[in-house]
């Protein structure tokens, strides 16, 4: 899925608020390390005093951000539109929507034992829901194991 020239065809749904911050960081993250841009984005690749150094540190910057605002659903922009570089509006994100605490967990796991097929809808399709609804989970640190899965 990727344009081997600019590496800037991927298709994966914007970010619309926290049902979907999990599954978008991932993807999102997936894509700036694809494009060698994570480094700029996480803070590892500091920003240079040397003039020369510093036109190409900005440029790369700016790409990991645009790379992050594109992906973010209109009704989301104002969490990264005061953003001057790419880890600023990770984090502004990051802020806004990664909950880890105790009360993340427990809504995920209430989302996750709540979760019902309805009769006559698509395996494969709730399967994959009832997956995603796991993964978040385990984004979070709980384990949930096959029995459980299954029951």
């Amino acid at each position: 899925m990727t344009d081997t020239a600019s590496h800037s065809t991927y298709r994966i749904e914007p970010l619309r608020g926290f049902e979907n911050y999990l599954s978008w960081r991932v993807q999102c993250q997936d894509i700036l390390v694809d494009q060698d841009l994570w480094a700029y984005v996480e803070g590892t690749q500091t920003r240079p005093t040397e003039a020369k150094e510093l036109a190409t540190w900005l440029g790369k910057d700016r790409k990991a951000l645009i790379a992050i605002r594109l992906r973010v659903a209109p009704s989301m922009i104002s969490h990264v539109m005061g953003a001057t570089t790419s880890k600023e509006a990770w984090d502004a994100l990051k802020n806004v929507f990664n909950t880890q605490g105790p009360l993340a967990k427990v809504l995920a796991r209430r989302k996750f034992l709540r979760y019902s097929i309805e009769e006559g809808a698509a395996m494969e399709e709730e399967l994959r829901k009832l997956r995603t609804l796991k993964e978040e989970l385990v984004l979070l640190g709980t384990k949930v194991d096959d029995e459980e899965f299954s029951l």
